[in-house]
């Protein structure tokens, strides 16, 4: 039985390492973090959501040869019998894993780089998502997964659309539906730049976040970084298609984009009342769709 007690922690004092929307990560400076997440933050369940991260991580950590230190390993995780506040909120469930190197990239990070820095980086993402199916397929994540909950077919949980939302979200669907057929694999599932962390010099050292590893597709995984920063796309796809001697499809590439938009557009919207960023991001996802339903 764990001796780890995250409710007798000051959380003031502990470093905060990053906020998302299932929760906080704190440095516990002892070699590892403390992610403390809510159950409703995003779409979904944040229990089902951590509990599987912490699945996804064991199975990974099985790796023959393991993928080094790229990823977390879980120390230990469970639930809360009495929610924890945390910036007016409740926290309910806790994950302890190994801290890696590395800080979380930002978008105005890349923004500020050269382009040959910007060139060197893409292709770091590239490596370490290659290296990240590699490890998937040595330790048999598929067998533990199932195909559900993709950008196509997401699950909105508790959250009711307004008529305009559910509109677009039906659109979304009716177009993806129409795309080729793909083979499907274990895939991260939310490859956002802040969950990609670079050391000093711009490169890729770790990747975070497993909440939504699922059965996919690669483009789904692809459209999280292209979406963020159109400016790696090029350099991004050139050196995917290489390390996996694959062709990405550039037309689910642009269709998942979207979908990655309208997910964040959600959320925005929904569970942030952020209205700004939520109608700008509408702004972008419905020129896209009448793009699509022109053609």
């Amino acid at each position: 039985m764990s001796t780890f007690k995250p409710e007798e922690l000051d959380l003031e004092q502990l470093p905060l390492l990053g906020r998302g929307v299932w929760g906080s990560v704190f440095d516990l400076d002892d070699g590892t973090v403390l992610k403390l997440g809510k159950r409703i933050g995003g779409i979904g369940d944040g229990h089902e959501k951590l509990r599987h991260e912490a699945m996804v991580l064991d199975r990974l950590a099985q790796a023959t040869p393991p993928i080094g230190s790229l990823l977390p390993v879980v120390v230990e995780w469970d639930l809360l019998d009495q929610a924890i506040q945390f910036e007016g909120e409740p926290h309910t469930i806790w994950v302890r894993q190994t801290k890696l190197a590395g800080q979380p990239a930002t978008i105005d990070q890349v923004l500020g780089m050269n382009g040959t820095e910007r060139r060197a980086l893409a292709a770091s993402v590239a490596e370490s998502l290659a290296g990240l199916y590699g490890a998937f397929e040595r330790a048999g994540v598929a067998a533990d997964l199932r195909s559900s909950g993709g950008v196509a077919d997401f699950q909105l949980g508790d959250i009711q659309l307004e008529s305009m939302d559910r509109e677009r979200l039906e659109k979304f669907r009716r177009i993806a539906a129409l795309l080729e057929p793909a083979d499907n694999h274990p895939i991260h599932g939310d490859f956002n730049i802040s969950n990609i962390l670079l050391d000093n010099g711009g490169r890729v050292v770790g990747v975070v976040d497993f909440a939504e590893t699922r059965i996919g597709r690669v483009e789904e995984d692809i459209c999280s970084v292209t979406s963020e920063i159109p400016d790696l796309r090029e350099g991004y796809v050139s050196s995917l298609q290489s390390l996996l001697d694959q062709r990405i499809d550039r037309e689910a590439l642009e269709v998942f984009e979207i979908g990655s938009d309208l997910i964040s557009m959600i959320i925005s919207r929904y569970r942030f009342s952020d209205l700004r960023e939520a109608e700008r991001l509408e702004a972008d996802v419905d020129r896209c769709l009448r793009r699509y339903a022109a053609a």
